[in-house]
């Protein structure tokens, strides 16, 4: 399969490895500038179309800019950016 035919979550699937953070988000209501960070996990591993992840924060109720991060899966993103620390900080 050419890599314009591979689904574009899977391309991002591709990319994540053992130790990378996911943030779970809730969108705000249309037309607001932020998101709503409800939980971060650790990935503890990938097989095929499935990660594995550890939860280590729920519950949370973390107000972030959105950054245009509307879709399903984005980054990879760098912890030089203050933005990803505000959004992944444990």
């Amino acid at each position: 399969m050419e890599e314009a035919d591979v689904p574009k979550d899977d391309r991002k699937i591709a990319q994540m490895k053992a130790g990378d953070r996911l943030a779970v988000k809730h969108m705000n209501g249309k037309g607001q500038s932020d998101i709503t960070i409800v939980a971060i996990g650790i990935v503890n591993g990938i097989e095929e179309r499935v990660v594995y992840v550890d939860w280590v924060l729920k519950d949370l109720n973390r107000k972030v800019p959105s950054r245009g991060c509307f879709g399903t899966l984005h980054g990879p993103y760098t912890y030089k950016n203050a933005w990803v620390r505000q959004v992944f900080c444990l």
